[in-house]
């Protein structure tokens, strides 16, 4: 019974529109409902974090949520972690594998039934991912690496050559084409 009702929580949808800011700028006011988009993995304090969304919503509010699951899942991170990892060094891989930290359906579930979220439903939502050229996908996705070296030319080149042999076989005459996985739950309070 409970596997049913959590198989039908997206049947009136939910639209992902912005970014959630730091769940400190949450207003003191009661919300309906809260959308936070690829947000979460970035907040040490997690579970503060989802407590404090609870306490922002009104009473049957509805909170909206996504969050990549890890680098396992998504395959063009988890190349370009093992190439920064081999080029960049240890703390270039750990900065690209920050966002990567959410593993299971249990896991996540737990956090927002423990800020005492009800109605808890978490599927896995599997996108495609694509970008123009690999060295597209390398520029796009090492400019915020807070290591000035990785944007230097000819680190970008030797990431990118690498790269290449990795994705092979995900690049096609449009691009670089790959699943993309992520956890979207959908809670009330």
């Amino acid at each position: 019974m409970k596997a049913q009702n959590r198989a039908g929580c997206f049947a009136v949808g939910v639209v992902f529109a912005v970014h959630a800011e730091h769940v400190d700028s949450i207003e003191p006011t009661l919300k309906g409902s809260i959308r936070c988009q690829a947000a979460i993995q970035f907040i040490p304090e997690r579970e503060k974090a989802v407590r404090e969304m609870y306490r922002a919503l009104k009473p049957g509010g509805c909170i909206g949520m996504n969050v990549f699951r890890t680098a396992e899942h998504n395959p063009a991170f988890n190349y370009l972690i093992a190439a920064l990892e081999r080029h960049a060094g240890p703390k270039a891989a750990a900065f690209m594998r920050t966002p990567f930290v959410m593993d299971s359906v249990t896991g996540i579930r737990t956090l927002f039934e423990q800020a005492g979220f009800v109605d808890t439903c978490v599927v896995i939502r599997i996108e495609t991912v694509r970008y123009p050229s690999v060295s597209h996908l390398v520029q796009f996705e090492t400019m915020n690496i807070p290591d000035t070296e990785i944007r230097k030319e000819a680190m970008q080149e030797e990431i990118t050559h690498e790269m290449e042999e990795l994705v092979e076989a995900h690049v096609n005459d449009h691009g670089v084409v790959f699943p993309g996985q992520d956890f979207v739950v959908v809670a009330k309070r």
